[in-house]
């Protein structure tokens, strides 16, 4: 029973500073719809700024706090509110590159003061115990859990009892209704996002000194608070509180009771995300906050087949595009090895395409699904005695059903909280599956061997082998954008409601797309292993959960179209080798990040011809924007739900003048 006190206790602390964490994510969120994938480096950056003005300029601690809780994050929350306020009107891909963008940004200024290595956070707080029945308890931590607890408190009366905390609730509801009463929307948000900086910048400060100044560890364990704003449906601050303490308290405990089982090792890491991912996967809809979320538009204009003139430039690229990659192994000497890691970056990046360009869907689990390819490749290659070829496409299909159980998310709740569910299924199964022998084991590298025929066992077969599958890759992509299949994925990105008028089901769509992109990343993952010998599941992994959001980054400021933009994307791993000194390596991702933020800030929306309210999907209106293009859509929607007309929806006249019925 001391045990199970003293391991509540702990939890108890650690939820505490999670749930002060998942409540300014909350208060963003509801006050903008944008969910803020850097919360945690916020969190990180914030210590970061307490650590250089107590530590390093031997300021107080109090007034490094105020500095930096009344100052620095204020700021910051006024600046992210401008970035929110143009990111409404964008897609969700585009939010969430900005949001991946800020999160590069403060990671790289966090490397630039302080370096990439750990730093020692000293503790500001009484570290002094005392007995409370029979357990000692660290004072430090009852700060902690008074603090989350009065903050609570505050916020509960806040929003309550003063005029500004009801203007802070009616915001989410009506914001044109408020502007009515006097009071300014934007106002209103700003303070919002000042809130919710400030408390990620105070979980920040809480948590360094258990785990030093790492921007890395601060921003994965700030993202734990997802799983706590999951709980309180990302809506009640009291339930987001709850979910802190239950995050906190489960993961204390199960630390305690699994450390005698190796196979259960990564469970406790993994529980939020476990609560993050069933919640979004299994929760009814009416329990999550909808918002703005559902209503984002397509950054720029939407995704178009080529054809005619069009369809010839693209036949010509392509051809220029293949003959450099067939004359890359005469330039390329002791960096071939690069150049064939950057065609499997292709290989992800088109799996990227089929879910962002032609559905309007982010995943950020495709790393996973690329993970799952090589490990069970190797399983199958080298283990089974499996024929490479037969292996390597046994292993794109193993990731299909994978893929099916990710799409559950996507057939309930598109949008960013896909995203969201997504990346909590990639970490849950970076945490507890890849350390077990069903992926990569206890070493965290398996071996993984060439094709010994026709000389794709040297560096220079194996790349050719390589720009085989690239080319592959893109005749299927092209295939299904050029089918039924893509005009239903591009119209579903526009307005699915749309679609749903013409009786075609969208969830056997979605379902039929994320199994296509886990089929295409796990033949890239299996792939992978060869060029080095080997993949690998540890920490150093290319396949760890985060290192999907800066992916999606350069995926997105690679471009719109659906096959170059790829090739674009595989640059940013190329141009590197060519220049390598500390100023590029520290500097280049604070470029990178600037570059994403403006690129998606500063997406636009094509106005499409409305029908019934909803406006047309772009695959069911003519190249001019007239209207629908029936006739060629209609040969192939069921005969019982085809429309003869599209009907616009019009006031009445006594309705407009404010006249009684006549």
């Amino acid at each position: 029973m001391t045990t199970f006190l003293t391991f509540t206790v702990i939890g108890l602390s650690a939820g505490s500073a999670y749930a002060i964490a998942a409540m300014g994510l909350v208060l963003t969120f509801k006050t903008s719809g944008v969910f803020n994938f850097a919360h945690g480096a916020v969190a990180a950056a914030s210590a970061g700024v307490f650590y250089d003005l107590r530590t390093v300029r031997g300021l107080p601690w109090p007034v490094a706090l105020i500095l930096t809780l009344g100052v620095a994050a204020p700021l910051l929350g006024i600046a992210l509110e401008r970035l929110a306020r143009v990111l409404t009107k964008r897609s969700a891909a585009a939010q969430i590159a900005a949001t991946v963008g800020l999160l590069i940004v403060l990671q790289g200024l966090l490397v630039i003061r302080f370096g990439a290595a750990p730093l020692e956070f000293p503790a500001f707080l009484p570290t002094n115990t005392v007995r409370i029945a029979g357990v000692f308890i660290g004072v430090d931590k009852l700060i902690v859990f008074a603090l989350g607890l009065t903050l609570l408190a505050a916020l509960t009366l806040f929003f309550r009892l003063s005029r500004l905390g009801l203007a802070m609730r009616a915001v989410v509801r009506d914001p044109e209704l408020l502007d009515l009463t006097g009071s300014n929307p934007t106002s209103v948000r700003r303070l919002s996002w000042v809130f919710g900086i400030s408390f990620a910048g105070l979980s920040g400060i809480l948590i360094a000194p258990s785990v030093g100044l790492n921007g890395a560890v601060l921003t994965l364990l700030v993202v734990q608070a997802f799983g706590a704003a999951a709980i309180g449906t990302f809506s009640s601050l009291p339930l987001t509180y709850v979910g802190g303490l239950v995050v906190g308290v489960g993961t204390a405990l199960l630390q305690r009771y699994t450390s005698d089982y190796q196979v259960l090792a990564g469970l406790p890491s993994s529980l939020p995300f476990i609560i993050l991912f069933l919640v979004l996967a299994l929760a009814p809809r009416s329990w999550i906050a909808t918002l703005s979320l559902g209503a984002a538009r397509s950054a720029g204009s939407p995704l178009r087949v080529p054809s005619g003139r069009g369809l010839v430039h693209q036949g010509a690229g392509f051809g220029v595009l293949l003959t450099l990659l067939l004359v890359v192994p005469s330039f390329a000497g002791a960096r071939l090895p690069v150049y064939s890691q950057a065609l499997i970056y292709i290989m992800v990046f088109l799996s990227f395409a089929v879910l962002i360009r032609l559905s309007g869907q982010v995943s950020l689990a495709v790393l996973s699904f690329a993970a799952i390819g090589g490990s069970t490749f190797s399983h199958f290659s080298n283990d089974a005695g499996i024929p490479w070829l037969f292996a390597l496409l046994l292993a794109g299909l193993v990731a299909v059903p994978v893929g099916a159980v990710v799409a559950i998310p996507a057939i309930r709740l598109p949008g960013v909280y896909l995203a969201v569910a997504s990346l909590g299924f990639a970490v849950l199964l970076q945490q507890l599956v890849y350390p077990t022998s069903l992926m990569f084991g206890s070493h965290d590298r398996i071996p993984t061997s060439r094709p010994a025929v026709w000389g794709f066992d040297s560096d220079v077969g194996y790349y050719y082998l390589l720009v085989t599958a690239v080319v592959l890759a893109c005749a299927a992509v092209l295939a299904v954008q050029r089918g039924r299949i893509g005009r239903l994925l591009r119209a579903m990105a526009d307005s699915p409601t749309a679609l749903v008028t013409q009786g075609l089901d969208v969830n056997v769509t979605r379902l039929l797309v994320f199994c296509f992109s886990s089929f295409l990343a796990a033949i890239a993952g299996a792939l992978s292993g060869p060029i080095t010998g080997g993949v690998t599941g540890g920490v150093s992994s290319p396949f760890t959960a985060l290192n999907c959001l800066p992916l999606l980054a350069i995926f997105f400021v690679s471009g719109r179209d659906l096959i170059f933009t790829s090739f674009i994307g595989a640059l940013f791993f190329i141009l590197p080798v060519y220049e390598q000194s500390e100023a590029l390596t520290n500097y280049y991702p604070l470029v990178f990040g600037l570059l994403v933020m403006v690129i998606a800030s500063r997406g636009s929306s094509r106005q499409l011809p409305t029908a019934g309210g909803q406006h047309l999907p772009a695959a069911l209106v003519d190249r001019q924007g007239r209207g629908p293009a029936r006739d060629r859509w209609q040969r192939r929607a069921p005969t019982a739900t085809r429309p003869s007309t599209f009907p616009v929806l019009r006031p009445r006249r006594d309705v407009v003048e404010n006249r009684g019925p006549s």
